[in-house]
């Protein structure tokens, strides 16, 4: 019996009680030049009216899916599940929340139809000024032209991955949920092949941050933290860390993860702390003696409530 003949791109689409956020996607995706590609949304077991808002954009598109997850596995697992559930050559996971600019992206359609690529990446931080020449090198290679290969991952829709190189190693990338970044594990294990990857010409897609997370700022910058462990060179986690959370205002920015840090109500482990001070620059290593000297002889100062609250919401503090 003959096999099935493999779509090139399957999109998946993960939500979870957001339906507001799924529409507005939905309604960026119309007609764009993905959209004729199997496109499914995998709902996290929501409980709003996500399933309406499918049923009401199915006509839209010509192959749009629903999936429901019979419990709510947590975000990141659904990342995975939507992994799993991909038979496509390649497999591009979207978040509900985020913004798109098709205006040129046949670049990464052509790419992706030679099907050399390990991985197309196509969107970060909206700050990071993208190369709009477009690369295709190694991930060591884009990393020595200083292009954050480490970091578009973390943004999960930034970088469209070939599915079977994912999946083989699907198990490694569940136990890196505990760090709330499974897929970089792929990314990690990427660096260290020969396996070419496509930076497509134009960013095509830009976080939206639209919807509140459960997570604190320190929590996810500690989780990105120990996921860069993972690389096993110490001048590459260095610049991966920097260019993740120290751009675009790396000096101001580390003195606020430093003192976060310091303060009482972040329970942070003298593991994490020693691990961000591992990865800091020397200038830096400074900054994080000296503030872990100040810090709790600052925290005995009483101080006006509203001053206290008003360095929590600087801070990031719960």
């Amino acid at each position: 019996m003959e096999s099935k003949k493999k779509e090139l791109l399957e999109l998946f689409i993960i939500t979870y009680n957001r339906s507001q956020y799924l529409e507005t996607t939905l309604k960026q995706l119309i007609g764009c030049p993905f959209s004729t590609f199997p496109i499914t949304i995998v709902d996290n077991c929501s409980t709003d009216n996500t399933h309406d808002v499918f049923l009401k954009y199915k006509e839209s598109f010509s192959n749009l899916d629903y999936k429901k997850n019979k419990v709510n596995v947590g975000a990141d697992a659904n990342v995975l599940r939507a992994a799993e559930l991909s038979d496509g050559v390649y497999t591009w996971i979207l978040c509900d929340d985020d913004f798109y600019d098709f205006t040129y992206c046949d670049d990464v359609l052509n790419e992706l139809a030679k099907g050399e690529a390990a991985a197309v990446m196509v969107g970060w931080a909206e700050y990071f000024l993208w190369p709009n020449e477009g690369m295709y090198d190694t991930a060591a290679g884009l990393m020595k032209k200083r292009f954050p290969y480490f970091c578009v991952p973390t943004f999960v829709p930034g970088s469209i991955f070939k599915t079977d190189i994912f999946q083989n190693q699907i198990r490694t990338s569940y136990t890196n949920i505990v760090n709330l970044l499974p897929v970089m594990t792929f990314y990690v294990n990427l660096y260290k092949t020969t396996k070419k990857i496509y930076v497509s010409k134009k960013k095509i897609v830009v976080p939206g941050a639209q919807a509140p997370y459960d997570y604190t700022f320190l929590r996810v910058m500690m989780a990105i933290l120990h996921t860069f462990y993972l690389i096993d060179i110490p001048s590459i986690r260095r610049q991966a860390f920097y260019a993740n959370y120290l751009e675009p205002t790396p000096y101001r920015n580390n003195i606020r993860y430093t003192l976060l840090m310091q303060h009482p109500d972040s329970s942070v482990s003298a593991y994490s702390k020693f691990r961000y001070f591992r990865v800091l620059e020397w200038e830096n290593k400074l900054l994080f003696i000296g503030a872990s000297i100040i810090s709790p002889i600052a925290n005995r100062i009483t101080l006006p409530s509203s001053f206290k609250s008003n360095l929590k919401k600087l801070f990031g503090w719960r």
